[in-house]
Protein backbone atom coordinates (compact mmCIF):
# COMPACT_ATOMS: atom_id res chain seq x y z
CA UNK A 1 0.00 0.00 0.00
CA UNK A 2 1.36 3.38 -1.02
CA UNK A 3 1.88 5.84 1.85
CA UNK A 4 -0.23 8.99 1.52
CA UNK A 5 1.87 12.11 1.41
CA UNK A 6 1.09 15.75 0.81
CA UNK A 7 2.35 16.97 -2.54
CA UNK A 8 2.40 20.40 -4.10
CA UNK A 9 -0.81 20.22 -6.13
CA UNK A 10 -3.64 22.60 -6.93
CA UNK A 11 -6.15 22.79 -4.12
CA UNK A 12 -3.78 21.44 -1.46
CA UNK A 13 -3.45 24.67 0.50
CA UNK A 14 -5.89 23.55 3.24
CA UNK A 15 -4.07 20.30 4.14
CA UNK A 16 -0.75 22.18 3.97
CA UNK A 17 -2.08 24.86 6.33
CA UNK A 18 -3.33 22.23 8.79
CA UNK A 19 0.01 20.42 8.59
CA UNK A 20 1.73 23.66 9.64
CA UNK A 21 -0.39 23.64 12.81
CA UNK A 22 -0.07 20.03 13.94
CA UNK A 23 2.54 17.29 13.93
CA UNK A 24 0.72 14.20 12.72
CA UNK A 25 1.48 12.08 9.65
CA UNK A 26 0.39 13.46 6.29
CA UNK A 27 -1.88 10.44 5.82
CA UNK A 28 -3.89 11.38 8.93
CA UNK A 29 -4.36 14.96 7.73
CA UNK A 30 -5.35 13.81 4.25
CA UNK A 31 -7.81 11.24 5.61
CA UNK A 32 -9.50 13.79 7.87
CA UNK A 33 -9.63 16.41 5.12
CA UNK A 34 -11.02 13.87 2.64
CA UNK A 35 -13.76 12.93 5.12
CA UNK A 36 -14.73 16.61 5.21
CA UNK A 37 -14.81 17.15 1.46
CA UNK A 38 -11.21 17.68 0.32
CA UNK A 39 -10.42 16.81 -3.29
CA UNK A 40 -7.00 17.64 -4.74
CA UNK A 41 -8.48 19.21 -7.86
CA UNK A 42 -11.01 21.36 -5.97
CA UNK A 43 -9.57 22.06 -2.54
CA UNK A 44 -11.92 22.70 0.39
CA UNK A 45 -14.56 25.17 1.46
CA UNK A 46 -13.91 27.22 4.60
CA UNK A 47 -16.38 25.26 6.77
CA UNK A 48 -14.73 21.98 5.66
CA UNK A 49 -11.30 23.22 6.73
CA UNK A 50 -12.66 24.32 10.12
CA UNK A 51 -14.37 20.97 10.70
CA UNK A 52 -11.15 19.17 9.76
CA UNK A 53 -9.18 21.35 12.17
CA UNK A 54 -11.62 20.60 14.98
CA UNK A 55 -11.38 16.87 14.34
CA UNK A 56 -7.58 17.14 14.49
CA UNK A 57 -7.86 18.84 17.90
CA UNK A 58 -7.10 22.38 16.75
CA UNK A 59 -9.24 24.99 18.54
CA UNK A 60 -10.07 28.10 16.50
CA UNK A 61 -11.99 31.34 16.91
CA UNK A 62 -13.34 33.25 13.93
CA UNK A 63 -12.11 36.83 13.81
CA UNK A 64 -14.58 39.62 13.05
CA UNK A 65 -12.58 41.46 10.42
CA UNK A 66 -15.28 43.99 9.59
CA UNK A 67 -15.30 45.41 13.14
CA UNK A 68 -11.52 45.84 12.98
CA UNK A 69 -11.59 47.40 9.50
CA UNK A 70 -9.59 44.47 8.14
CA UNK A 71 -12.11 42.78 5.85
CA UNK A 72 -10.81 42.91 2.28
CA UNK A 73 -7.64 44.67 3.46
CA UNK A 74 -4.14 43.80 2.33
CA UNK A 75 -2.26 41.10 4.19
CA UNK A 76 0.36 43.63 5.30
CA UNK A 77 -2.35 45.56 7.21
CA UNK A 78 -3.64 42.35 8.83
CA UNK A 79 -0.08 41.54 9.98
CA UNK A 80 0.43 45.07 11.33
CA UNK A 81 -2.78 44.78 13.38
CA UNK A 82 -2.06 41.19 14.53
CA UNK A 83 1.73 40.86 14.93
CA UNK A 84 1.59 38.13 17.58
CA UNK A 85 -0.36 34.90 17.40
CA UNK A 86 -1.17 32.10 15.00
CA UNK A 87 -3.88 32.49 12.37
CA UNK A 88 -5.49 30.59 9.51
CA UNK A 89 -5.88 33.33 6.91
CA UNK A 90 -8.14 33.23 3.85
CA UNK A 91 -7.66 35.10 0.63
CA UNK A 92 -9.72 34.51 -2.50
CA UNK A 93 -9.32 30.81 -3.27
CA UNK A 94 -6.45 30.25 -0.83
CA UNK A 95 -5.68 29.58 2.85
CA UNK A 96 -2.37 29.73 4.71
CA UNK A 97 -0.94 30.11 8.19
CA UNK A 98 0.43 33.29 9.70
CA UNK A 99 2.47 32.76 12.86
CA UNK A 100 3.90 35.74 14.75
CA UNK A 101 3.95 37.79 11.52
CA UNK A 102 5.67 35.00 9.56
CA UNK A 103 3.84 33.68 6.53
CA UNK A 104 3.79 29.85 6.36
CA UNK A 105 2.68 29.05 2.84
CA UNK A 106 4.66 26.42 0.93
CA UNK A 107 2.44 26.76 -2.13
CA UNK A 108 3.46 30.30 -3.08
CA UNK A 109 6.81 31.96 -3.54
CA UNK A 110 7.68 35.08 -1.57
CA UNK A 111 5.58 36.92 0.96
CA UNK A 112 3.05 38.60 -1.37
CA UNK A 113 1.82 41.04 1.26
CA UNK A 114 -0.69 42.64 -1.13
CA UNK A 115 -3.03 39.64 -0.96
CA UNK A 116 -6.55 40.62 0.05
CA UNK A 117 -7.70 39.02 3.32
CA UNK A 118 -11.28 37.72 3.18
CA UNK A 119 -11.35 35.74 6.43
CA UNK A 120 -9.25 34.70 9.40
CA UNK A 121 -9.38 32.33 12.35
CA UNK A 122 -7.20 32.73 15.44
CA UNK A 123 -5.65 29.46 16.57
CA UNK A 124 -6.41 29.14 20.29
CA UNK A 125 -4.67 25.85 20.93
CA UNK A 126 -3.40 22.84 19.07
CA UNK A 127 -2.21 19.38 20.08
CA UNK A 128 1.51 18.94 20.56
Amino acid sequence: MKKKKLKKVDGACAPFALRALITVPDAVILDVCTQHGYRAEWGMEEHEVIESAKELGIRLRRMNLKDKGLYRSQLRKFIAENPIGTFLVYTTGHIFVLQNSVLIDPLTEGERLRRIVTGAWRVLCRPI
